[in-house]
């Protein structure tokens, strides 16, 4: 839903923090960064923790981060916030695949990733609605609107934390969990 608000926050912050169009090409590809530089290590060590735990720790990043962009008294501080966010977001993936499994029969998967794609979706979507309206209320504020999706986030992960579960799938149960080099080896 953030992620891809930055284009429509841009021109506020650009104006109040004097950000060249480099600085401004920077902090739009700074979450993806994450992506292309963690998303191999970040699945390979966050796979074997609880998938409760890991959603909870990603989202609260991810949180975190945007109080972090909302405070950015300068550029550089405010590109540290998007990277995290960017980290945050890609450390919730593994936890969605665990969650999948646990929850959902083989033979369901494919439908799940497909309601979760629709889901996705809505939520960038109803991000990306939202996020001119949302700045228009705090007259223009990139900030307030900054520590609005913070609040939202906050709400997330308190629902997350009362109503998300893990289970055993019993599937699982017997499964030998290879070492990474291992898991690398057979990927090639």
């Amino acid at each position: 839903m953030v992620l891809n608000t930055l284009g429509i926050l841009l021109p506020a912050m650009s104006a109040e923090l004097s950000l060249s169009p480099s600085q401004q090409g920077l902090l739009g590809s700074a979450s993806h960064w994450g992506n292309i530089a963690l998303a191999i290590p970040l699945s390979w060590m966050t796979s074997r923790l609880s998938p409760k735990l890991l959603t909870a720790a990603a989202i609260t990043l991810a949180t975190l981060s945007l109080f972090l962009q909302a405070w950015a008294p300068i550029f550089i501080v405010l590109l540290i916030g998007r990277l995290l966010f960017g980290i945050g977001n890609i450390a919730q993936q593994p936890a969605r695949a665990l969650l999948t499994r646990q929850w959902f029969p083989s033979k369901e998967v494919i439908f799940v990733n497909g309601l979760s794609n629709v889901f996705f979706g809505l939520v960038v979507g109803g991000g990306l609605v939202l996020a001119p309206v949302i700045l228009d209320l705090t007259d223009g504020d990139w900030r307030k609107t900054l520590r609005i999706f913070g609040f939202y986030f906050i709400g997330i992960t308190i629902l997350w934390l009362i109503l998300g579960k893990t289970r055993t799938n019993e599937a699982d149960q017997d499964i030998v969990v290879p070492n990474g080099l291992e898991v690398i080896k057979g990927a090639l």
